[in-house]
Formats: structure tokens, sequence, C-alpha cells
């Protein structure tokens, strides 16, 4: 009886530990690049790419000192760096693009407020108005005067407004 209760419990503490063990026990994949236009920025190409277990870990190396790597021929494709946005606002904006008023083409406080105009009358007296897609001349010339524009055509709705990069300004 001891003997089944230690394999039972040996049993246990392999399945237990077997996601660890199978990490620790693994090789890396090593992976090779070659024969292609690598850019690794918008300009810079390189003549291959070593990854290993899918991070890049070097460029321009010697395939002689990585005989283990499985070499993938690109055959004179390109490869460019993964396109990764850490910062997007597609819920929000699409939102806003559905019930809001569309602001697409608006430069500066005077179109904004030509467009919200005809927002505004189907919008309660006590109701929000959203607006998506304006993209400022010059933001750093935007003052005070001109949320003011825009107050005067949305009364006292309050006005959440992105710009055409899901960025905002409130009035």
């Amino acid at each position: 009886m001891k003997k089944i209760e230690s394999g039972l419990c040996m049993v246990l503490v392999l399945l237990f530990l077997w996601p660890f063990l199978g990490n620790a026990i693994e090789q890396d994949r090593v992976q090779l690049f070659i024969n292609g236009s690598i850019y690794i920025d918008e300009e810079k190409k390189v003549d291959n790419l070593l990854v290993v277990n899918g991070v890049v870990k070097a460029v321009n190396v010697s395939a002689e000192q990585h005989k283990d790597a499985s070499i993938i021929d690109l055959n004179g494709s390109a490869a460019y760096p993964g396109f990764i946005d850490s910062h997007s606002h597609l819920m929000e904006s699409g939102y806003f693009f559905y019930v809001g008023a569309n602001l697409i083409g608006c430069n500066d406080a005077n179109s904004m407020a030509k467009v919200l105009a005809d927002k505004v009358k189907s919008i309660p007296e006590n109701g929000t108005i959203l607006g998506a897609g304006f993209s400022l001349r010059d933001y750093d010339n935007w003052s005070l005067e001109d949320p003011s524009k825009i107050d005067k055509v949305t009364g006292n709705r309050p006005a959440f407004l992105g710009d055409k990069l899901g960025h905002s300004r409130k009035s």
C-alpha cells in the first residue's frame, strides 16, 4: 500500500511540475533569416536576422557560428519589423463617429463649430455632444478663445471632441 501511495504522490508531483520542467528541458528555437531585404527600421537594411524563441537577438551574424539555426530563406522577399501600435483609440473613435459629429476636415475652432451647429439640433439640452476626426492646423495656437467659439454653438451641453489621432479637446 505504501508503494502505491508513494507512486501516486510522485505522479501528482510530476503533473504539478510538468509545465515548469517542460520549459527547462525545451531547447531554444533558433532561426536565421537570410536572402532578402531585411529592414530593421524605415531605412536601414541588414544581411540576416537571428531570432531565438521569437525574439530578435542579433543582425548580420556569421551563419557558420549558428549551425543549429533553422534557415529561413526569404528568396528575395522583404521582411519588416513588427507593426505594433501600443496606443490606440479604435473603440472610442468608432463610437464617436457612430453617434457623434464627424469632424474630419475641421482644422480650427470655426470649422468645428460649424459642423457642431448641425449636430446640436439633434442633441437634447442636457445631452452630451461627441465628435471625432478634427486635426488642428496648429495645436500650439489653440487659445481660450477657441473653446468659447464651440461653447457658443453647444450651449450648456458638454462636448467631448477627439482629434483624428484619438486625442481630445474638452469644451
